[in-house]
């Protein structure tokens, strides 16, 4: 395994797109990773920021450093960057004291990968809220922009809305069990172009395709436009982060 004395830092360029950036970036560490049954065309490449992995997929970036804790800095579009640190760093990254989200194992539902998913309390769209009949977890997704919403969130009308607000919302505000808000979107009377789109979730093998609303749970994948300006802060040794 790789020594490496010092945090691995890329600078992820403000004339491109972020969520291009971040995987440009991650491309050229990694550009053949096997894929797994896990998004909406049916697999998907596992080069990002995640650490734990299923058997059957080449090991990740941060598994083959060792990596401890990442922050992904989105506070400045001149100086947006990825910082990781490897456990042989020796400079180590010192954590907020504020209280942390705390990330759950979706491997127990079949998820290939153990992704930064918190659990949610609270979803509003456009300032309608939705009815989490079941247990409903957000992951910290910087491989996309807005907003992705498991088939079973879709099947049995969850929003008390009218159906456009499932497509277009102005605003979308995900609050977590540790009181944590992220909004995405703002207000006004023209539509903006985030969306919140279905995906089925193949984890679930049958009931997560065929027929979604049998599905245990309810998955979101929030991307960067609710990490705006923001620096996201992942321990990966206590699966904890922070949003600040």
């Amino acid at each position: 395994m790789a020594k490496y004395a010092d945090p691995l830092i890329s600078r992820l360029g403000a004339t491109e797109g972020r969520a291009r950036s971040i995987q440009s970036w991650a491309t050229r560490l990694s550009s053949s990773v096997p894929c797994k049954a896990s998004s909406s065309n049916g697999g998907a490449v596992f080069f990002g920021t995640v650490k734990r992995i299923a058997k059957g997929i080449r090991p990740s970036l941060l598994s083959e450093i060792d990596a401890v804790a990442f922050r992904l800095s989105l506070s400045s579009p001149s100086e947006t960057s990825l910082t990781i640190y490897p456990r042989s760093s020796q400079t180590s990254l010192s954590f907020p004291s504020s209280p942390p989200l705390k990330f759950s194992d979706l491997r127990r539902y079949g998820s290939p990968v153990q992704h930064y998913a918190a659990k949610v309390k609270t979803l509003l769209l456009d300032g309608v809220p939705a009815t989490l009949d079941r247990p409903t977890y957000a992951i910290i997704d910087s491989g996309c922009t807005g907003l992705l919403l498991s088939e079973s969130m879709y099947s049995q009308g969850k929003f008390n809305g009218p159906p456009a607000v499932l497509r277009t919302p102005r605003s979308v505000t995900v609050e977590f069990e540790n009181d944590l808000k992220l909004t995405a979107g703002g207000k006004g009377k023209g539509r903006s172009s985030f969306l919140a789109l279905p995906v089925p979730i193949p984890w679930f093998g049958e009931r997560g395709v065929a027929r979604p609303e049998t599905a245990p749970i309810h998955v979101m994948s929030l991307g960067l436009a609710f990490f705006n300006s923001s620096d996201v802060i992942i321990d990966t040794e206590q699966m904890r982060g922070w949003i600040t």
